[in-house]
């Protein structure tokens, strides 16, 4: 089976919490990747970074996107427990919740709107699958060598200050005095 998407993992990640039990993170990634069938390769399949496991990040995020709409708290880090809201959302909606029904929470809508704001660019109309980091991750942009000379300059990455000159002019001031 492919690794689902973040939106896929939602129901599934609602129904793990309907025990009422505090879970912690690492637990629930175990669960779902259970559920959904993944073999140890998926498992273990790295971001195109190479910074983190894309299906623990997949849940982190479907994890993020429900605990923003109110469906999870978090009473400590890394663990969260089922809300009531949680429960009556997951009972209106057993068999998919996605960024098209978290819309409908203010909470939601706040902090999207704040997401978007700081350049968010995984828009909830278009429908999009990738997490915002795989989206950073495999945004790839192409500079030729004066380009990225210039942009090193500019920002002053890989660069040192070999000389400084000083440009001296005569100061008028001083000799109004005489």
């Amino acid at each position: 089976m492919a690794i689902p998407d973040f939106q896929s993992i939602m129901v599934p990640l609602l129904q793990a919490h309907l025990d009422g039990q505090e879970h912690r993170n690492r637990e629930l990634v175990a669960a779902l990747a259970e559920q959904f069938g993944l073999s140890e390769e998926e498992q273990r399949a790295m971001l195109p970074s190479g910074r983190g496991k894309l299906f623990a990040n997949r849940v982190g995020w479907a994890k993020t996107h429900v605990m923003q709409a109110g469906l999870l708290a978090s009473p400590a880090r890394a663990i969260s427990v089922i809300t009531p809201l949680g429960r009556e959302v997951l009972e209106r909606h057993p068999e998919r919740i996605d960024l098209s029904v978290l819309k409908h929470f203010p909470a939601y809508r706040a902090f999207r709107a704040g997401a978007e704001f700081n350049g968010d660019e995984q828009s909830q109309t278009t429908g999009s699958t990738d997490t915002p980091q795989e989206a950073i991750d495999t945004r790839i942009i192409l500079i030729d060598g004066p380009r990225l000379a210039a942009l090193m300059f500019d920002h002053g990455i890989g660069v040192a200050t070999e000389s400084v000159y000083e440009v001296k002019r005569i100061d008028s001031d001083y000799f109004s005095d005489i």
